[in-house]
This record gives C-alpha cells, structure tokens and sequence, in this order.
C-alpha cells in the first residue's frame, strides 16, 4: 500500500516561468551594474543550455558571466501554482 506521495515542486505544482523572468532580470540588472554587458534573452538562452547539459542553470549561467562576483539569490517572487495543482492534490489526497 502506498502511504506517501512526494513531488517536486518547481515546474510539477508550481509555475515558476515568471519567476524565472524575474530572476533573470535581477541577474541582468546586477551584471550591466558590474559593466557587463548582456540581454535577457542571451542570458535565458545560457540557463536553458546548462539545464539541457544538467548543470544547475543558475549557478552555471552566473559563473558563466560572473565567476568572481555574488550572484543574486533566486526568491520565489512570481511563482505560482498550475491551475490544476489544487484539484490534483485534492483528488490524491482521498486515497493517500
């Protein structure tokens, strides 16, 4: 009998692509202050390439761009739960 169900949580109950468009313009912001020059877009296009090598996109990105410097830290401004995350769990939950 199954008595646990655990999830991982970023992108299975929870939306996380605006917080990853803010995180990415934290990023972007902290870099052009650093005198480094790049866009959102190129810098998404990085983090997507270091998650298809599975290397953690933030970090990887970051050091990427900034080896030496702090990277802003990720927050969960933005992050939402998918429309059918509440009745998915509802339903799951009368049987676990």
């Amino acid at each position: 009998m199954i008595e646990w169900i655990f999830f991982d949580l970023g992108s299975t109950l929870l939306d996380e692509e605006a917080a990853y468009g803010y995180y990415i313009d934290k990023c972007v912001k902290k870099l052009e202050s650093l005198d480094i020059e790049v866009s959102s877009d190129s810098y998404k296009k990085k983090m997507v390439e270091y998650a298809h090598k599975s290397l953690d996109p933030i970090r990887a990105t970051w050091h990427y761009f900034a080896l030496t410097e702090p990277r802003p830290l990720w927050t969960n401004e933005g992050v939402s739960l998918y429309p059918e995350t509440i009745d998915a769990l509802e339903k799951l939950s009368q049987n676990y």
